[in-house]
């Protein structure tokens, strides 16, 4: 993906960049590709501490019909 080591991220999705550019690249790694589904992150500063954030995001979903994966 051609960035730099220079640049260290500490964000959630620099770290698994990361990590996944820093493992081996002839490692196989499981991966379950599901057609026509999308991961969803919810990030914000004191979430974990705010209740009914994720509800509040569910809700969002449902009133949209979207289904919702929880693995």
């Amino acid at each position: 993906m051609g960035r730099t080591n220079s640049y260290h991220s500490t964000s959630v999705l620099g770290l698994i960049y990361n990590t996944a550019e820093n493992s081996s690249q002839s490692e196989d790694l499981p991966a379950k590709v599901i057609p026509n589904c999308s991961i969803l992150a919810a990030v914000g500063q004191k979430m974990a501490s705010t209740p009914g954030v994720s509800a509040a995001l569910f809700n969002a979903l449902a009133k949209v019909g979207e289904v919702v994966l929880m693995n």
